[in-house]
């Protein structure tokens, strides 16, 4: 009878054990992702589903080089964005379109293609993997703000003139986080 209880005992402790390690891997993912963690639990169905997802993310983002940006190509997507940014007076929608348009420059510049070994690579689920998604592994708070902004620009000609700067405003965090070649903590802080 004593073997029983002691069998028992140590099931219990493994089941204990392998709910403590699935809770710090979630607690992990969560922390690493902030909101892009919600957003993909939200479109996943479900936790594990997302967290699988989030996983499969981290390691096709490490099979991939980001590359730094040579000061030459810094310098032209810095002036390009200024020009961009000046004719946001004159037509506040169309530098937002402009604006997305050059961050997805920079990101195909820096790397972030979601290309591996000759073909284009899909999640386990079949769909294609998107690269603001591998973005969103090292600038997740970013992505999430580019999503809105893009977000934003599907809600028609009619967005309103904040809206519309709100967005500029999101775009350029990601802006200068790829420019940098810095984390999301590099960024200006009036740019988060």
């Amino acid at each position: 009878m004593t073997w029983v209880i002691v069998v028992l005992v140590v099931v219990a402790l493994i089941a204990a054990g392998a709910v403590l390690i699935e809770q710090r891997r979630s607690g992990a993912l969560r922390a690493r992702f902030g909101p892009e963690y919600d957003r993909v639990v939200d479109a996943r169905g479900g936790r594990r589903e997302a967290e699988a997802d989030l996983r499969d993310r981290i390691k096709r983002r490490k099979a991939i080089e980001i590359r730094d940006l040579s000061p030459a190509a810094r310098e032209r997507f810095v002036v390009q964005w200024r020009a961009v940014q000046a004719s946001f007076v004159d037509e506040p929608r169309g530098a937002v379109v402009a604006a997305g348009e050059l961050v997805d420059q920079v990101m195909a510049e820096r790397g972030y293609e979601p290309v591996a070994d000759g073909y284009e690579p899909v999640a386990d689920d079949g769909e294609a993997v998107d690269r603001l998604d591998l973005v969103a592994v090292d600038h997740p708070h970013l992505a999430a703000d580019y999503r809105v902004a893009g977000r934003t620009l599907e809600s028609g000609d009619g967005a309103p003139i904040d809206d519309l700067r709100d967005a500029f405003i999101r775009l350029r965090g990601l802006f200068d986080a790829l420019v940098i070649n810095g984390s999301e903590a590099a960024v200006p802080a009036r740019a988060r």
